[in-house]
């Protein structure tokens, strides 16, 4: 529901390291609001830097110092009071989304235009359409029922069965078999170099 949220649950490991071994050395949100905005700062370039001396995985980590910031004044209390949390979520996946384009770029230059040409919505060349095809839909629709909706619909259904060996046995061959299917189409996919490989 907030970038503060997807940073709690995304790379939980390198998140509490920086939380345990930066923030709260730093004074963690103890001090004054320009002492923890500062640390929070602190805190989100050093994991930019952490990623690669790429001044594109600086502009990453600055640009989540920023939200991070955004939220912490003023925008953290308007998200929580929102009673549209749709609209929360919506916030969340394209700050998200926008990051991952300095975090991916070559360069700040091809992140920037990146950017430009996302919402450049006189060009004629490309069209959603021209990117759908079943598959992506059904992703698509597998993505969004997934996503909390159908989590919420049965949650007392779940409660009550989750337990049991069967469904612990079914749940555990699941995983597995989408785990080998994915590594089966990385694999078998065009040019996938592992990320940290570039380092």
């Amino acid at each position: 529901l907030s970038v503060r949220e997807f940073w709690r649950r995304w790379h939980i490991s390198l998140s509490s390291w920086f939380r345990e071994y930066v923030y709260i050395p730093l004074g963690g949100s103890r001090g004054t609001l320009f002492a923890t905005c500062r640390n929070l700062f602190i805190v989100f370039l050093l994991t930019g830097i952490w990623h690669g001396a790429n001044f594109t995985f600086w502009a990453w980590g600055l640009y989540y110092a920023v939200l991070m910031l955004l939220e912490r004044l003023f925008l953290g209390k308007l998200l929580d009071r929102n009673p549209v949390k749709p609209l929360n979520w919506i916030y969340t996946i394209f700050a998200v989304m926008v990051g991952w384009v300095f975090f991916r770029s070559d360069s700040i230059a091809v992140a920037v235009e990146y950017i430009r040409q996302l919402f450049n919505f006189d060009a004629v060349e490309y069209s959603i359409l021209s990117f759908l095809s079943m598959k992506v839909l059904l992703v698509l629709a597998a993505a969004v029922l997934c996503s909390g909706f159908l989590q919420r619909m049965f949650k007392g259904i779940w409660e009550k069965i989750s337990g049991k060996f069967v469904i612990l046995t079914a749940d555990s061959v699941l995983q597995l078999v989408l785990l080998i299917y994915s590594i089966v189409l990385i694999v078998s996919g065009t040019y996938n170099p592992f990320i940290y490989f570039q380092f």
